[in-house]
This record gives C-alpha cells, sequence and structure tokens, in this order.
C-alpha cells in the first residue's frame, strides 16, 4: 500500500508510524494544544521535526536539537495551558520579589530580561533592579527602565551613583524588595513564561518550606537556541559540597534572606554559591521544584560560554 502512494503520502504515513511509537497522554495532549492554536499545516511541521531525528528543528523561533525539543513537546505547558494559568488562583498568592542587579547591560539582553518578567502566567510579583551606575555611551539603562517603571508599578529600580560590584548592587536591589519570596535573576538572563506559577504552585504544596530551586537551560547570545537542559537531583548536600548544582532559578524565603543578612563582600563572581550554602544550613525544608524554569544565556562574556571569563569566580568560590 505504502508503495503505490506519492512521496507526501508515504512521509506522512512514516510520522504517523513514528507518533505511535512515541505516543503517550502527554504527547498527545501537547499535540491536540498544537493542532488547535497553529492549525494543520504548522502542526505536521512542528511533528516533522520532532520525529524525524534529522538534526536540530526550529518550534516558534526557537531552535533546539531533537531530543530536548521532543522534551519540551511533552512538558512543557502550549499556549492554552499558559492562559488557563493566568486564569487560575491558589489558596496562598505569595508575592515573590524578583531581584536583579545590572551594570553595562546590553540593550537586547535588558529588554528580553524585563519582557520575561512581563510575560509572566502569575501575576503577583514585583521586579526590584539596582543599576551599579552604567556607563554605556549612548545611554540606554535609565530611559528603557524609568520607561518600564511607568508602564508597570510592579517595576521598581534603583540607580546607584557608582557600580557597588555584584555584591552591593543585588544588596540594593534586595532593599526595595517587600515581598513574601525573593528569585534571584541575572541582568541577561530569562525566565521561563510559567517560571513563577511552578513556584507558587509549589510554595502551596510545601507551605512549611523556605527555599525553593529548579532546572534550568541555556539560551545562545541572539536569545534563538535552547540547549544544554540542567536536570538537577533532589536536595543534595553532598553535590552542593562539591559545586553549585542549585545555581539558577534560586527562591528563598524574606525571613530566610533576612536572617542570613544577604550577601557577604568578598564572594563577587561566587555569592550566589555563598548565599547557597548559607541558606541550605539555615532553611526549614529545600524544594527542588523538576521544571526547567531559568535561561541562562551564553555570551561572550558569561561563564555560561566560558568558565575562564570570570577566573576570579574560582577563588571566591
Amino acid at each position: 500500500m505504502i508503495k503505490s502512494l506519492n512521496s507526501v503520502g508515504r512521509k506522512y504515513i512514516r510520522i504517523a508510524q513514528n507518533l505511535a511509537r512515541h505516543s503517550s497522554i502527554g504527547n498527545l495532549r501537547r499535540a491536540f494544544c498544537i493542532l488547535k492554536i497553529y492549525g494543520p499545516a504548522r502542526f505536521l511541521e512542528k511533528l516533522r521535526g520532532v520525529l524525524n531525528d534529522s538534526g536540530p528543528i526550529a518550534m516558534d523561533g526557537v531552535q533546539y536539537d531533537n531530543s530536548y525539543a521532543a522534551f519540551i513537546a511533552q512538558n512543557e505547558p502550549c499556549k492554552d495551558i499558559l492562559t488557563q494559568q493566568q486564569n487560575s488562583t491558589f489558596d496562598y498568592n505569595p508575592k515573590i520579589s524578583i531581584i536583579v542587579p545590572i551594570f553595562n547591560t546590553p540593550k537586547p539582553f535588558l529588554l528580553e530580561m524585563v519582557e520575561s518578567v512581563l510575560a509572566q502566567t502569575y501575576s503577583n510579583w514585583e521586579l526590584c533592579i539596582a543599576d551599579g551606575g552604567s556607563s554605556q555611551s549612548p545611554p540606554h539603562i535609565k530611559p528603557l527602565l524609568s520607561q518600564y517603571q511607568k508602564q508597570d508599578p510592579r517595576i521598581k529600580v534603583i540607580f546607584l551613583t557608582k557600580n557597588q560590584g555584584i555584591v552591593g548592587n543585588s544588596n540594593a536591589a534586595i532593599s526595595l524588595a517587600t515581598g513574601d519570596f525573593i528569585a534571584l535573576l541575572d541582568h541577561d538572563d530569562t525566565l521561563a513564561p510559567f517560571a513563577l506559577f511552578e513556584v507558587a504552585r509549589a510554595i502551596n504544596q510545601n507551605r512549611s518550606a523556605d527555599f525553593f530551586y529548579s532546572d534550568e537551560d541555556k539560551i545562545s547570545e541572539n536569545g534563538k537556541q535552547r540547549s544544554q537542559p540542567h536536570f538537577k537531583p533532589d536536595w543534595s548536600p553532598d553535590t552542593l559540597r562539591s559545586y553549585n548544582y542549585i545555581c539558577h532559578l534560586s527562591v528563598f524565603s524574606k525571613k530566610l534572606l533576612d536572617q542570613l543578612g544577604g550577601f557577604r563582600d568578598g564572594f563577587d563572581g561566587s555569592q550566589d554559591y555563598d548565599l547557597i550554602l548559607r541558606a541550605t544550613e539555615q532553611a526549614q525544608k529545600i524544594v527542588h521544584i523538576p521544571k526547567i524554569l531559568y535561561h541562562w544565556r551564553i555570551s561572550s562574556t558569561s561563564t555560561a560560554a566560558n568558565p575562564g571569563s570570570k577566573m576570579y569566580a574560582y577563588t571566591t568560590a
């Protein structure tokens, strides 16, 4: 029968056969969402990329390798689910303060970072940004952030007169926070649109917990490629003492962070590692959220691309 069909017909039969081999309830739900939102032509395009095992594919303008694309298709929410999240409420709706220290952040990175927060399906957040006296020319940081402040009262910005380093700038951002929980976000990274929703869900499911962390992946410098997913273990003190496996996304209760005194001087480059080590010693309960909620940018100055780009971080670590 297959031999009598034209090449297009044979191609879609092969796709259907592959789909049958890969099918699961999760895959079928995701496929239904894609079909409903994008229509048959786009659905087949996405499906062909996931199942043909023919190298990197693109979904919604972002490239992935095949195995990671299949994981994302099965596990990350489609637009319908994101809309449902926007209309959902929890018994407890904690206010989450997102802390971002910035200094001479490239304009595209700054825009993508802020827009990823504005795109969150969970709305009870505030974005607390401390600019360490950025000196870029032409200046774009102060006009951009001032405009965002006017557009959304949840965005708070402090402009420091000089750069206090990542520790000082971070503590300045923390001083703006009024939330129940504090989340850490780097100035050139982004959050998944469902990141804070999953954090709020985890908080509701673990009311005694005061430290949460998630899985993460990396995005390319232009923001169009996702790769290198880091699927982390649940709380593992031995692993943490060998390296900072927790990293992003880290979320602390405000009470715990106040108890720790924020970031400590002398640990620039490894300030997150120092904070996490101290937090895990004091936390009542530590919860791992096994979802990729954070996208760590690969750039020429980032340790995501080149661990040797900040050798001072090894000394402080």
